[in-house]
Formats: structure tokens, C-alpha cells, sequence
């Protein structure tokens, strides 16, 4: 990797990563199924919900293949994927992140959007 670490807590931020993807995996299920099955009284903004719920679980999966590292305190990363590719799909695979990062905050923003605006009426 190309952070500042040292490989010791580099190898103990891998592992971190891969039990926390592999728990939100099986969560995110139980969540889709809640939302689908049993969310019955909040008949519209169920689907605000589900939409947050996997835009967020597509942004995981592409921050877990792709492996970005961060290089701080400039405004850079580094992209470091489970399978070695070229470099192009790594020009590639900067716009699909930030495409996907633009997707998760609108999102985010349409549920809380509209659950304020239900509030406020």
C-alpha cells in the first residue's frame, strides 16, 4: 500500500475492511428484506429507504475491490484492486467512484428530503 503506515497495521486496516464488508453483506439483506417485507406504514418513503440502503451497499462493494488509499493532507487517492489490472481501468475506475460517491450523497439527500418535507406538512 502506499499510505504512511507501516505494513503491521496496513495488513490489521486489510483485515478490518474485509470483516466489516463481509458483516454489511449479510446485513444489508436482512435490511432489504425488512424494508421490502415489513415496512408496510411507510408506504412511500420505503423506496427512499432501499434506494439509500444500496447505493450506499454498491459504494462498499466498489471501495472494497477497488481499494482506494488515501494520500493525506493532499486531496489524492490511490487505487490498489484485489486483481491487478491496467492502468486504464484504473483511469476507469476514478470516474465509476466518483460516480458512485455522487449517487450515495443524492441519495442520501432525496430520503432526507423528502422525510423533512413530510415532517414539515
Amino acid at each position: 500500500m502506499h499510505s504512511n503506515f507501516g505494513p503491521g497495521l496496513q495488513n490489521a486496516l486489510h483485515l478490518i475492511i474485509t470483516i466489516v464488508f463481509i458483516l454489511t453483506t449479510c446485513l444489508v439483506i436482512i435490511v432489504i428484506y425488512l424494508i421490502i417485507n415489513k415496512s408496510g406504514p411507510i408506504k412511500k418513503y420505503r423506496y427512499y429507504m432501499l434506494q439509500n440502503v444500496i447505493c450506499c451497499f454498491i459504494f462498499l462493494c466498489a471501495e472494497f475491490i477497488t481499494n482506494p488509499v488515501f494520500l493525506f493532507p493532499s486531496f489524492c487517492m490511490v487505487f490498489e484492486p484485489i486483481i491487478p489490472l491496467p492502468a486504464i481501468f484504473n483511469i476507469g475506475g476514478i470516474y465509476v467512484f466518483t460516480i458512485l460517491i455522487i449517487n450515495m450523497n443524492v441519495s442520501v439527500g432525496f430520503s432526507l428530503f423528502y422525510r423533512y418535507s413530510q415532517v414539515s406538512i
